[in-house]
Parts: structure tokens; C-alpha cells; sequence
């Protein structure tokens, strides 16, 4: 869905695209824009079509990069609320769910440092009684704390996954 914004809402509040953000950038800025204009609208008439069929574009896929990049949105989201709105247990129900496909990663590598590290995290965000956003097969990596027993649930989440999309063709 395209979007029309006016140009001073970006020049009198100093609104940029953050160099670098190669995902997500947008979507930032969308937020911003939103936060300070005095009316939004929705147009119903196509002004454009775009082509999504793009099967290699960054949002179409996964990487541990992507969701570095998605963390460092919601810590820019974050900062720019801060004492301005209360959007904290939105952001934070989001870096969960990032968490927890990282947390599935980890378990599949066998990166066990890293696994402690961001469950530490996690269990922070438990404890402020935080939930997913999305109920995803990745919410089972919260049942426990165990390296071991979150590893073999990550792998039979992937093999689950490997047999589901044998099926499909």
C-alpha cells in the first residue's frame, strides 16, 4: 500500500530515513510522520501497482540480519516515544517474538552462549508479565529455561517445518 505525505511534516520535525537500515526504514518513519500529522486519510483510488513477486527482497525472507535490523526499529521507536506516548508494551510484545525466532536459531546452531544471553532477556520480559504478539510455534521456546530441552523442541519445530513443506508440493 503506497502512502502520500506532505513534505514539511518531514522538514519542521526533522524526520529522516536512517542510513544503513536497509528494512523497516519506512515502516520508522511511517510512525513518526503519523505521531505528527493533524489528519491521515485513507485513499481508496490505485494510483500505482507494485511489483511484489520479488522472491529475494529482504521482506520476502529471513536472516539473523533481518531481525538485528527489526530490534534496532524498536529501539529508535522506543527512544522517540519516550515521553511522548506509551507505546512500551507494544514494542516490547514485538522484540519477544524477534527473540524468540533468535532464541529457535541459537537452539539450531548450537550457539549455547548466545542462547543463555537472550533468554536472560526473555525471562525479563516474562516477568513483566510481557506475552507474544504473534502466537507462533517459536512460543514454545518459553515452556523452559533448559538449553537442552529448548534445542531438541527447536529441532522438531524444524522438522515439523521440513515435513510440512514436503507435503505442500
Amino acid at each position: 500500500m503506497g502512502k502520500c505525505m506532505k513534505r514539511c511534516l518531514f522538514t519542521e520535525n526533522d524526520l529522516t530515513f536512517i542510513e544503513g537500515l536497509d528494512m523497516g526504514e519506512d515502516m520508522l518513519v511511517l510512525v513518526e510522520i503519523a505521531y505528527y500529522s493533524k489528519t491521515i486519510f485513507n485513499e481508496e483510488t490505485v494510483l500505482y501497482y507494485q511489483d511484489i513477486s520479488d522472491k529475494s527482497s529482504l521482506s520476502r525472507s529471513y536472516s539473523t540480519e533481518k531481525t538485528d535490523m527489526v530490534l534496532k526499529i524498536l529501539e529508535i521507536m522506543e527512544c522517540f516515544f519516550r515521553g511522548k506516548m506509551d507505546f512500551s508494551v507494544c514494542i516490547q510484545r514485538r522484540k519477544l517474538d524477534v527473540y524468540l525466532r533468535k532464541l529457535f536459531d541459537y537452539c539450531i546452531v548450537g550457539d549455547k552462549y548466545n542462547f543463555k544471553l537472550l533468554k536472560s532477556k526473555v525471562n525479563t520480559l516474562k516477568e513483566g508479565k510481557v506475552r507474544p504478539l504473534n502466537k507462533t510455534p517459536y512460543s514454545l521456546l518459553l515452556l523452559s529455561n533448559s538449553y537442552a530441552i529448548n534445542r531438541m523442541l527447536a529441532h522438531v519445530l524444524l522438522w515439523g517445518k521440513s515435513l510440512a513443506f514436503y507435503f505442500r508440493k
